[in-house]
């Protein structure tokens, strides 16, 4: 009995070394970053012995090294609720006074911002002479989007008809006829031509995701119009058009005292704003727009103290 004892305290001594080593074994396979944020938290990742990460808080936030560091600091102050956002604000007249700020630099899916690149890619053919001012289109029942009552199948409208309600509208049934005018695939030729890299049409206007874009192809899009590279001939009716866009934006909600052009939609927005002292652009992406409101409103105020 004595002897059953002593063997089974054997048996539980080397079953508690082989644990303790299996566990410094998985200690030793362990590392652990820390990034150090611009407010000064903590981000810890942890890396398993498979090599798995586990971030436990948000991403670092980035500012772009030419940035102007008073203004980043309004824009984080503004979008520090939001996990994810990517903000870029360009001077138009004064580099130094612009800045970017992300904690995701990706592109997002997006909606009716995708209207303001299908209004270029129209323009654009325009001006090439492949697409006539005085055509006219039909819609058939298929084409018009539920809800919309602007249209009626079946029955001719001119084109200037259908741009017009694209904007004043925000109608999805004359941004699907003109995609369907222009071709997707040539819209998106186009849109790519200017110099973007990651805004895409690729469904219908009037579904919940009608394709992606970014904070910079946003403000490509605006800069493009403001200096009239891009559509040399019709930069200037591009704006106007987007001038009577009827849905107003968060992002420019709590901006006063300016000429505002803006688009936007759930998960992004661009505005080009005018003032008596400055004309900038304000392109934003984030997870929802929460916070474009008091992004607006501090960009808006930084500007017209400086």
């Amino acid at each position: 009995m004595k002897n059953r004892i002593i063997l089974g305290a054997i048996v539980a001594s080397v079953c508690s070394f082989a644990l303790y080593l299996n566990n410094m074994k998985r200690y030793e396979s362990a590392t652990l970053t820390i990034s150090r944020s611009q407010n000064n938290t903590q981000t810890v990742t942890e890396k398993n012995e498979k090599g798995k990460k586990q971030e436990t808080s948000p991403t670092l936030e980035k500012i772009t090294k030419k940035g102007n560091s008073k203004l980043a600091a309004q824009i984080q102050k503004a979008m520090k609720n939001s996990n994810s956002y990517d903000v870029k604000v360009l001077d138009l007249k004064n580099s130094n006074n612009s800045a970017e700020v992300y904690n995701k630099k990706d592109k997002v899916n997006v909606s009716d911002s995708l209207k303001a690149f299908l209004l270029v890619g129209l323009y654009k053919e325009m001006e090439q002479k492949k697409i006539k001012a005085t055509d006219t289109l039909t819609p058939t029942a298929s084409e018009i989007v539920k809800g919309d009552s602007t249209f009626t199948a079946n029955t001719v409208y001119s084109l200037t008809y259908v741009r017009q309600n694209l904007m004043s509208k925000n109608s999805n049934t004359a941004a699907n006829l003109l995609l369907n005018k222009l071709g997707k695939e040539q819209v998106n030729n186009i849109i790519k031509e200017m110099g973007t890299s990651e805004t895409v049409i690729s469904n219908k206007f009037g579904e919940s995701v009608v394709g992606t874009t970014s904070a910079e192809d946003l403000a490509i899009l605006m800069k493009s119009l403001y200096n009239g590279k891009f559509l040399e001939n019709y930069s200037n009716t591009v704006l106007t058009g987007l001038s009577t866009y009827s849905v107003k934006s968060p992002l420019v909600n709590k901006i006063s005292n300016a000429n505002i052009i803006q688009i936007g939609d759930n998960t992004s927005a661009v505005a080009l704003v005018t003032t008596d002292k400055h004309s900038y652009v304000i392109a934003v992406t984030s997870q929802n727009n929460n916070s474009f409101a008091e992004l607006g409103l501090e960009i808006s105020t930084w500007f017209n103290q400086n």
